[in-house]
C-alpha cells in the first residue's frame, strides 16, 4: 500500500467541502424562491379581492376606517304624472316635461243627444315651437250609447315647457293626464 492512500488527497478535501456547501446553496435558493412565490401569490390575491369587494380601508392615529365603493347604479326610466286637468269646454294648457318622451292619457264622456260627440287633444312644443307634435281624437256617433272611451298618445320630444290644446265637442266630461318618462 502506498502511503498516499491512507491519506485523503487534496482534491478529496476539496470535493468534501464544496460537496457540503453546494446543498447548503441549494436549499437557500429554493426557500428564498418559495418565499417570494408565496408573498407574490398572497399580494395577488388580497388585489383580486380587493378589486372584486371594492372596498378600501385606511388606517391613520389608530383609526380604522372602511369605504365602500359601490358599482354605478343603472338608473330606470319609469312614468311619472306631471298634471292632470279636466273640464267640459275647450282648452289650452302648458306642462314641463323632463325626458325624452311623454304620454297623454285623455278620456271622456258624451251626452246623450243623438249628436256626433268629439274630443280631440294636440300636443305643441316644446316652447317656441307652434308644429304640433302629437294628437289624439275621441269620437262617438249619433247611434253610439252613452260611454266612456279612452286613448293614450305617446310623444318624443327634448326636455321643456309643451302646451295641451283639448277641443271639446258636446262632452259632460272631460280628462287629460300627462305623464312624463324619465
Amino acid at each position: 500500500m502506498d502511503e498516499n492512500d491512507d491519506k485523503p488527497s487534496s482534491t478529496d478535501d476539496e470535493q468534501s467541502k464544496s460537496g457540503y456547501k453546494f446543498p447548503k446553496m441549494v436549499i437557500f435558493v429554493f426557500v428564498v424562491v418559495v418565499a417570494v412565490v408565496g408573498v407574490t401569490g398572497a399580494f395577488l390575491m388580497h388585489m383580486n379581492n380587493y378589486a372584486n369587494t371594492g372596498s378600501i380601508a385606511t388606517s391613520s392615529n389608530n383609526t380604522s376606517t372602511s369605504v365602500n365603493e359601490t358599482q354605478p347604479v343603472v338608473y330606470q326610466a319609469t312614468w311619472h304624472n306631471v298634471t292632470s286637468f279636466s273640464g267640459s269646454r275647450g282648452t289650452q294648457r302648458t306642462f314641463d316635461i323632463k325626458g325624452e318622451r311623454f304620454k297623454i292619457v285623455m278620456s271622456a264622456t258624451p251626452y246623450t243627444n243623438y249628436r256626433t260627440n268629439a274630443m280631440k287633444v294636440e300636443i305643441n312644443g316644446p316652447s317656441g315651437n307652434s308644429n304640433v307634435l302629437g294628437a289624439g281624437e275621441l269620437n262617438w256617433n249619433n247611434r253610439e250609447g252613452v260611454k266612456n272611451k279612452q286613448i293614450t298618445v305617446e310623444v318624443t320630444g327634448t326636455p321643456g315647457t309643451y302646451t295641451a290644446k283639448v277641443i271639446s265637442n258636446y262632452l259632460k266630461m272631460w280628462t287629460v293626464t300627462v305623464y312624463d318618462y324619465y
